[in-house]
Parts: C-alpha cells; structure tokens; sequence
C-alpha cells in the first residue's frame, strides 16, 4: 500500500465470514483499514484494481471466489458517483461484515469533521445503522467470527476470554525485577502458569520501567533465547501462544 502511494493510519479487526450472495464457496477474511493518499478517488480505484492484479486476482464469477477484494467505503467527506466509482460504497449497510470493521475503525467517538460526515451519509448514523443490523451480538455468530492468524491458522479469540501470563525476565521491571532471570526459575514459573490456566505466555527481556536503561538487541537476546527454546520444548507448552513484548 505504501509503495502506492497509500498510507495507513489504522487498522480494523479481522473477521471470517460466511460468503453473501453466492454462498456455495470457502469462508471469506474481510477487514477495513483507515488511511490517507494523495490519489484522486479515480487513481485510487485503479490503484488498487492494480495490487489485486499483483495478488492474483482475475476475472470470474461475481460475488465468487477471488484471492482479494479491495473497495472504496470511503473517500474523505465527499460523495462521488461516476460510472467507475460510488462513494460511500452503495452496499455498506446491508452487509455485517463491512459494516463490523468499519465501526472498529470510528471507534465509539466521532474524531473530526471527515468522520462526523460519514456518519451523516447513514440516515440513522453508523453506529445505529450497525445495532439495526445486530450488532456486536453478531461476533463471536458461525457467520461473523473475529479471528487472527497465528502460526498459520486462524485463531477464534471471540468465543472466550483468553487468559495471559506475563513472564519478566529483566533484572528491573516494575514488579518481579530479577526473579526469573535464571532459565530454571523462568521455566518453574511457565510451568506454574499453564497448570493455572494460562492461554498466551508473553515473555518480555526489556523493562518498560520510567528511566529504565535501554539495552541493545544482543543483550535482550542474550536474556531470551535460552529462556524461549527452553519453552518450546515444554509438552504443555503446545496450544499455547508465546509473544514477545520488545521495542525492537
């Protein structure tokens, strides 16, 4: 996006969702993201026609199975209605698994003239026009499930609460500095964690601590490596998600 001259400013959830109007085909992945350009709306639309192109996508069935679908649902506060582009998207509203994303992107508060107008091209605003459709109880439904991709699948996070761990291993964080900087006294403590119940284990090498010492990339290595390869070594460690919390 950026090469094309397209920067994004935020990004919305991802979302599986059954396929609308031609329904005999895989589950979709749709999203939305918040940006700025300095493309006109027409060089926008060839834009992106171009990246689908680059990312596989041809000529088919409408509504069908296709790599990538990229639209315009908006484009700043204007309408635009040409033979090639209508903004805001004619089919907004009657589709959850835009209109889903898209109020991840508002947020629960209007920040400025450009969204105020967005919610002005709805009859009843965004955010009403979402409840009439059902929702956040739509999320979490088989046709609307938030999801994110982890090592190589897509992990369901809207069914249940997942409970996460936070293993330090810096000398001079704010709590437990220097209780686990030993391998063994890390490891005793990821085993304490899964037997509680625990679905991530974030490990973190680098104190956020106020006026904390930054350390080089080496140094946090040197703190982490040993530790995580240990881990995944661990038999309950299997189903269980491992971030890193770094600056780097």
């Amino acid at each position: 996006m950026k090469k094309s001259g397209i920067e994004i400013t935020r990004h919305a959830c991802l979302y599986e969702t059954e396929p609308a109007y031609v329904t005999e085909q895989p589950l979709f992945l749709n999203s939305a993201i918040r940006g700025v350009t300095k493309l006109g709306p027409h060089e926008l639309l060839s834009t992106l026609k171009k990246i689908e192109k680059e990312l596989g996508r041809t000529k088919g069935i409408r509504y069908g199975p296709r790599p990538i679908d990229l639209d315009i649902l908006f484009y700043g506060k204007y309408r635009i209605n040409s033979e090639i582009v209508t903004v805001p998207h004619e089919r907004i509203f009657e589709r959850p698994f835009v209109m889903a994303p898209l109020v991840d992107l508002l947020g629960s508060a209007i920040d400025g003239d450009t969204v105020l107008r967005w919610h002005y091209f709805s009859k009843n605003g965004r955010f009403e026009s979402w409840e009439k459709l059902g929702g956040e109880a739509l999320i979490g439904k088989d046709g609307l499930r938030s999801v994110l991709p982890v090592n190589n699948q897509l992990w369901d996070w809207s069914k249940r609460t997942s409970v996460m761990g936070i293993l330090n291993l810096t000398p001079d964080s704010f709590s437990v500095g220097g209780k686990f900087v030993s391998v063994g006294s890390a490891i005793s403590r990821v085993k304490t964690m899964i037997s509680e119940g625990v679905d991530i284990i974030e490990l973190g090498a680098h104190s956020t601590r106020p006026m904390a010492t930054k350390i080089s990339v080496e140094e946090e290595l040197d703190r982490l490596i040993p530790v995580l390869e240990k881990i995944l070594k661990l038999s309950e460690i299997e189903g269980k998600l491992q971030p890193i919390d770094t600056f780097y």
